[in-house]
């Protein structure tokens, strides 16, 4: 109900709207261990993140916690951050000094984990320059406790993203891009 009545408040309570929920979760092994690596005995809790999405007519992302007070409100372009990046492979992306230039001067910052989901989903679909959208966001997944809260922020993000834009994937693929974006 917190996060309806975060994003009524803040984008206005008459727009269409995509709820998502991604749980948080425990490597039942004990140990936390990344996307892209090694074994896992993996379980979701019942600690979530959840995003009420609207579109937007243009590039940017705007969102909102429901508690504003210890998570500042974001705003990203997507078009600047595109413009930003050499877009030839993805490993030239990763690799840029932009983007490390960029992920030092935001570390610890929530918006980093919306924008890597849109910008590994940008690179998978460069042909059309990704819409905005409205962002409210609750989340009770504990932050730096392994239960992978950023994981949660990137996997709601990507989802919102690709229903927003009609894209279908794999589950493999979704998997693979949330991954990588993180």
């Amino acid at each position: 109900q917190k996060v309806l009545l975060t994003f009524g408040n803040n984008f206005g309570f008459d727009r269409h709207v995509f709820l998502v929920r991604s749980p948080g979760r425990i490597n039942v092994m004990g140990r936390h261990i990344d996307w892209q690596g090694g074994r896992c005995n993996l379980m979701a809790v019942n600690q979530e993140a959840i995003m009420v999405v609207s579109p937007r007519g243009d590039d940017s992302i705007v969102a909102r916690n429901v508690d504003p007070e210890q998570v500042p409100d974001v705003s990203i372009s997507i078009g600047k951050l595109v413009t930003q990046l050499d877009w030839d492979k993805l490993l030239s992306v990763l690799n840029s000094g932009e983007l490390v230039h960029h992920l030092r001067k935001s570390e610890g910052s929530w918006n980093l984990y919306i924008e890597a989901a849109m910008l590994r989903l940008q690179i998978a679909f460069r042909h059309q320059l990704l819409r905005g959208m409205y962002i409210a966001v609750y989340g009770d997944v504990p932050v730096a406790a392994g239960m992978s809260s950023s994981s949660a922020l990137v996997v709601a993000t990507a989802e919102s993203a690709l229903a927003l834009h009609g894209f279908e994937i794999t589950p493999q693929q979704f998997v693979n891009f949330c991954g990588e974006g993180e």
